[in-house]
């Protein structure tokens, strides 16, 4: 290089052009001078600093960093009781092996002690969480093969053995079980995840264990399936605590978090029939006002909200059944009345089916003004139903597909009532008149989204109760209905139910007496009975009179107190009434009205049918042919 230097200095005689060409004459041979071995490059050891000494990003201030307790990277067997756990590190890594058993011997020889398991292997973690603040972990099971692996989350000690019992044919009782929950989504070779949870200081213990599958009947003289070891990575992770999100373990009422009103939470239904508890915190609420809980939908989980008071008995549950709302699908529980004897309430989010660890649902507490024109849950049987005053309203919602809501009619006196329920959109309403514990009569006719009415229902001096339900899993939890009544003298009309011969204590006729009645629902069928006296062997002519309704083809049955058929009469319309005119002997008789098709129905025309001598009409006067004219 030092001959490529003067070259390039001197020669000034030399011009550029043949400058440069000496140059490029010189470097070659110098490169082809430099040819052969490379001398050896010396290994010179490379020391990384640790993980505590290396440069932090600025903390902002008023943080506080997490602990993060320092774990082995491969699991320290044995590790198969809480005694033996492996410590598990934080924001790092584990590798474990659940081993496969120990092979049986061919010669009769005892088999070898297993090394590094057992039959059933199962492997013990704990957890050390420092300081004095919540830390939210997230652990992820990673099998390294095809197995199917399980990840549970034990309690912190184990629980104590049920008492001995002295009594004869008791049976002893199964220790309650330690595991706080079991992680089992996926399927062979899947992931499984534990989803953050804000975890407190101390020792929390985690276990991994196969799938427990029941084995298969194999061919006679087939060799069992191989048995192979079960390599894993268990890896845990630190975020830092979110305010809102549920603090776990919160599987039953004594650990339950608060939920204000207002200050919605936050949570993971991470596992199978994952039940997490809150505490209503109702600070200043009024009683009598009503409480309005939400939770939000988890895609492919069924939710349910489970509503308590202070003694534990519940208060609502839904959804109720099995398939009656869809996974996925929000749940609300609303028009609640606190009361201060039931304070506190707790609800649960229990996961009927399906787990999502990496979707979290939203839990909202509302609180409502008392109203006494609105029903108050629970009110699906007549034990618990919403008083309705004559002539009044009342304000309900159909806010889930099983919702049943049962409202009470008083009157002292003797009165009929025609009740109607507004539609909602939506949702497919049916009304039903409830004698005791049996449904006598049920509406069902209009469309969805429209009202249905429920005619001449007998009220007082015992009470009346109207369940109020939907059809086709229809519901909506943010549109209400109004149940109005309107309520007339007794005797003018017929009292349902009527629909067969035993039921017509409502609807006698008398002689001379006329009764109103409704077509209602579709198919109605309604009876009168009424009763002929006279001495035997005599014959009394009475007429049967029926008037027609708007749209419809009715038709009168005569029956006899052996309910036999006497005569009928058909086709009678509003512009052709018709009757039917009989001698009867003394006894009871009915007259049955019925809609020809069987498929029109009216809540609002009715008709009217009377009971009477028969009507005579003279015959037209004839000329007198000898009279004389003029």
């Amino acid at each position: 290089m030092g001959r490529l230097a003067s070259l390039l200095s001197t020669a000034p005689g030399m011009d550029v052009a043949a400058r440069r060409m000496a140059a490029c004459a010189a470097l070659c041979a110098a490169l082809v001078a430099c040819k052969g071995e490379p001398a050896e490059v010396p290994q010179v050891p490379v020391e990384a600093p640790p993980a505590s000494e290396l440069p932090r990003p600025p903390t902002p201030e008023g943080a506080v960093l997490p602990t993060i307790s320092a774990g082995p990277s491969r699991e320290a067997e044995p590790n198969e009781s809480r005694e033996q756990a492996s410590a598990l590190p934080m924001n790092g890594a584990v590798l474990g092996v659940l081993s496969a058993p120990a092979p049986t011997t061919t010669d009769g020889a005892s088999p070898p002690a297993p090394q590094d398991g057992r039959p059933g292997d199962e492997d013990w973690y704990v957890l050390t969480l420092d300081g004095t603040g919540m830390q939210q972990v997230r652990l992820q099971l990673t099998p390294e093969g095809r197995a199917d692996l399980v990840l549970e989350w034990m309690a912190t000690e184990a629980p104590l053995p049920p008492p001995e019992t002295k009594k004869k044919g008791r049976a002893r009782r199964e220790p309650k079980s330690d595991v706080l929950a079991s992680i089992d989504n996926a399927g062979e070779g899947e992931v499984e995840i534990l989803p953050p949870v804000s975890l407190s200081p101390g020792r929390h213990f985690f276990r991994v264990k196969s799938k427990s599958v029941k084995a298969k009947a194999r061919k006679k003289g087939a060799p069992p399936p191989p048995v192979i070891d079960s390599p894993y990575r268990l890896s845990t992770t630190i975020i830092d605590p979110e305010p809102g999100l549920e603090q776990e373990p919160n599987g039953d009422t004594t650990s339950a978090g608060l939920l204000r009103p207002g200050e919605p939470r936050q949570g993971y239904c991470g596992w199978g029939k994952d039940l997490d508890w809150y505490k209503l915190d109702l600070q200043g609420a009024d009683p009598g006002g009503y409480l309005r809980i939400d939770v939000s939908g988890v895609p492919d989980v069924r939710l349910r909200l489970w509503l308590v008071d202070k003694s534990k008995a519940t208060i609502v549950k839904l959804p109720e059944g099995k398939g009656s709302l869809e996974a996925g699908r929000s749940v609300v529980v609303r028009d609640v009345m606190i009361s201060p004897d039931a304070q506190p309430y707790y609800v649960a989010v229990d996961a009927l089916r399906g787990a999502s660890p990496s979707e979290r649902y939203t839990l909202g507490l509302s609180l409502e003004p008392s109203d006494a024109t609105r029903e108050s849950e629970p009110n699906w049987r007549p034990q618990n139903a919403s008083r309705v005053p004559p002539n009044a309203e009342m304000r309900g919602f159909i806010s889930h597909p099983t919702d049943w809501d049962v409202f009470r009619f008083e009157s002292l006196e003797p009165m009929q009532a025609t009740i109607t329920v507004t539609g909602v959109p939506d949702v497919d309403l049916q009304v039903e008149a409830i004698v005791g514990s049996r449904v006598t009569l049920t509406i069902n006719d209009a469309p969805t989204g429209a009202p249905e009415t429920l005619p001449l229902v007998q009220v007082g001096p015992e009470p009346a109760f109207i369940r109020v339900t939907s059809r086709s899993n229809t519901y909506n939890a943010e549109k209400s209905y109004l149940v109005t009544s309107s309520f007339t003298a007794a005797g003018l009309g017929e009292l349902e139910p009527n629909g067969d011969f035993a039921e017509v204590t409502g609807a006698t006729l008398r002689a001379g007496q006329a009764l109103d009645g409704h077509i209602h629902p579709r198919a109605d069928l309604d009876v009168y009975a009424f009763d002929v006296t006279g001495e035997p062997g005599t014959l009394t002519p009475l007429s049967l009179e029926l008037s027609g309704v708007p749209g419809m083809s009715l038709a009168l049955q005569l029956y006899d107190e052996k309910k036999s058929l006497i005569t009928k009469k058909t086709g009678i319309t509003l512009e052709a009434p018709g009757g039917i005119t009989h001698d009867f002997a003394p006894g009871r008789y009915y007259a049955r009205v019925r809609e020809e098709t069987g498929q029109n129905a009216s809540a609002d025309h009715a008709y009217t049918i009377r009971l009477g001598q028969p009507s005579v009409t003279p015959p037209d006067a004839v000329p007198d042919e000898l009279a004389p004219p003029g």
